[in-house]
């Protein structure tokens, strides 16, 4: 008790002798819900200058009471004696002396962490709170006092959340869920959770919320509400056929509008049925053609008629339309593509089309829908049936004057070969940058740092490009410059690619993506889609020890390089041991000479 009564005795002297004005009691962020025990809040002291002991009123507003207090460590010094004692008229008084009057740490924060319980009858609302009869003393005897010293306390009502119920359609994505709050505001949001998945089939999903980043004391969080989901629409279509009197029934093909999911008919728990009152000795006229009977789990099911069109023995079928196997596709100068031309009704009489192009400068199309790029720019390629009715096809050509791209190329397992990356330009290029994504088992290959090894051509030798692995099959590669590309065709970087031992045989897709090509001296970019190249996997022959397909004396000199101690590049050694001793050495290079002056 000495050290209270000393402190007692400095505060009642500070009292007649004030000096200091710039200081400040607070409680930060007083809000608490009724019914809530033993929340905590910090007693927050701002001073210009040290004090070594205080005291304090803290008065609450009803229903409000401290349960415990704790003194700050990292400001109070150790061993400060701190009492806490509730007045007659229900303040809570504190005082606190720091040892030997040791200096409170620093000018700002938590003094004293108290706990607070409020009943479930404290009243809602903005409050206040204050400090009262407060005393700051210095070592020195000196130090300062305040009548009073308000604070917010905002008492807010429990609050109540819950989501409302969805309805969606099988096969869409879940809606955007909201929430609803009741009482009081909420600080924070909570976490709304649904199982249910574009795959799941019709049914009722339960929809939960959770806390998440709530701060709020008391949350009642209502978990009653479902997300529905419903039957999405699927159409099933019979079509118009054609066909002569005398001849045998066509097949009727369905067109299914509106399955999800990649789905089919094969998910129909029950097929269509296809009726028509035609036979095949029926009279030239119109037979209606109806389709039903058709049950999914998923699919609220409706039906389109058809018709069946009889015509006269020796009337002609014409054609109903055409379908082209491309309706749009991007060429650089100089490719050919094919188009390829399908005809309906399959007993039309004649079925062939002719083949044109809205402009000749840009692509070219022979008899047979091959067609030509040119020079840059868009026209239509068009298949029109012969037989005078007037249908036709149409495929949008783009010819590009600015492509990157690169071409098909082989290998064999356990060999690295060289991707070129190719630029075709129009325009002057001063950047580009795209994405490269290989095949399983195949890389990019790295130095001992794990640095991607790329090299750039003389189109734009004297500038860097960076590489940078995304994923597992996944590179990007960013060329910046001032200067212009070189040049208007032809490779611009080299990119090595291992290709793993154990792949197997067969063709793989090689894909340039994302591409973005930088126009000199401004800040245009230009894109073009995808570019797709085949890369063939093909088995390894013994004696090709470059895999470039050929047995050639280029493979002969790699197997002495290798004999006499070098490391030659793109060198197979489990292809060299032509003879089968377990060795490399000159006797498998006399065996691939021999192959090669044999078959040449």
């Amino acid at each position: 008790m000495n050290r209270l009564v000393l402190s007692i005795i400095t505060c009642l002297y500070a009292l007649t002798n004030p000096v200091w004005a710039e200081d400040k009691l607070s409680i930060s962020d007083f809000e608490i819900t009724p019914g809530v025990i033993d929340k905590e809040f910090s007693i927050n002291l701002d001073n210009d200058v040290a004090y070594a002991a205080f005291q304090f009123d803290l008065y609450l507003p009803n229903g409000l009471t401290v349960t415990d207090y704790t003194p700050n460590p990292s400001r109070l010094p150790e061993n400060t004696t701190l009492d806490m004692k509730q007045q007659p008229d229900g303040c809570y008084r504190f005082i606190a002396v720091a040892n030997n009057l040791t200096d409170i740490s620093g000018t700002n924060g938590c003094i004293i962490t108290i706990k607070v319980s409020a009943n479930n009858n404290t009243e809602f609302g903005e409050l206040n709170g204050s400090f009262k009869n407060i005393k700051l003393s210095k070592k020195n005897g000196f130090g300062n006092s305040y009548d009073e010293m308000t604070f917010p306390i905002k008492v807010v009502e429990p609050s109540i959340i819950r989501v409302r119920n969805y309805t969606r359609e099988y096969g869409e994505q879940n809606p955007k869920f909201e929430y609803n709050v009741e009482g009081g505001e909420i600080i924070g949001e909570p976490v709304i959770k649904c199982n249910a998945t574009e795959t799941s089939a019709v049914g009722s999903y339960p929809i939960t919320i959770e806390k998440g980043s709530i701060k709020n004391d008391i949350v009642t969080f209502i978990n009653d509400s479902t997300l529905t989901v419903t039957k999405a629409p699927l159409n099933i279509a019979a079509g118009t056929y054609t066909k002569k009197q005398g001849e045998a029934m066509p097949e009727f093909t369905l067109t299914y509008t509106g399955f999800k999911n990649n789905e089919t008919k094969d998910v129909l728990t029950k097929q269509p049925e296809v009726s028509c009152n035609a036979t095949e000795s029926s009279a030239p006229g119109e037979y209606p053609v109806t389709v039903s009977g058709a049950e999914a789990q998923n699919y609220d099911i409706s039906y389109t008629s058809g018709k069946l069109v009889v015509v006269d023995a020796n009337t002609p079928v014409l054609i109903s339309s055409v379908t082209l196997d491309k309706t749009e596709t991007e060429l650089i100068v100089g490719e050919i593509v094919q188009l390829n031309a399908t005809i309906s009704p399959d007993n039309a009489t004649t079925k062939s089309v002719t083949w044109s192009s809205s402009n000749e400068s840009i692509a070219v199309v022979n008899e047979s829908g091959q067609v030509t790029a040119v020079s840059a720019g868009l026209c239509n390629i068009t298949a029109t049936a012969n037989d005078g009715s007037g249908v036709s096809a149409s495929c949008l050509v783009t010819v590009l004057g600015n492509v990157l791209y690169c071409e098909d190329l082989g290998a064999v397992p356990g060999v690295t070969i060289n991707l070129p990356i190719l630029l075709t330009n129009a325009d002057d290029i001063q950047g580009f940058d795209f994405k490269l994504v290989l095949p399983e088992g195949i890389s990019v290959e790295t130095d001992s740092e794990g640095k991607l090894m790329t090299t750039l051509t003389d189109r734009a030798a004297t500038q860097g490009l960076e590489g940078l692995k995304q994923s597992s099959n996944t590179y990007q590669f960013v060329f910046t410059s001032t200067n212009r590309l070189l040049g208007t065709s032809g490779a611009v970087v080299i990119i090595p690619l291992v290709v793993a031992d154990n792949v197997a045989v067969g063709s793989y897709d090689v894909v340039i993506k994302d591409v973005k090509l930088m126009k000199y001296g401004t800040s245009a970019q230009i894109h073009h889609g995808d570019r797709m190249a085949k890369l063939t996997i093909r088995e390894m022959t013994l004696g090709d020890v470059n895999g470039d397909y050929m047995i050639d004396t280029q493979d002969a000199i790699l197997v002495i390089q290798y004999y006499l101690g070098a490391n030659p590049t793109n060198f197979n050694a489990s292809n060299a041991d032509v003879n089968g001793d377990g060795n490399v050495d000159t006797q498998d290079a006399i065996l691939i000479i021999q192959s090669y002056l044999s078959n040449n």
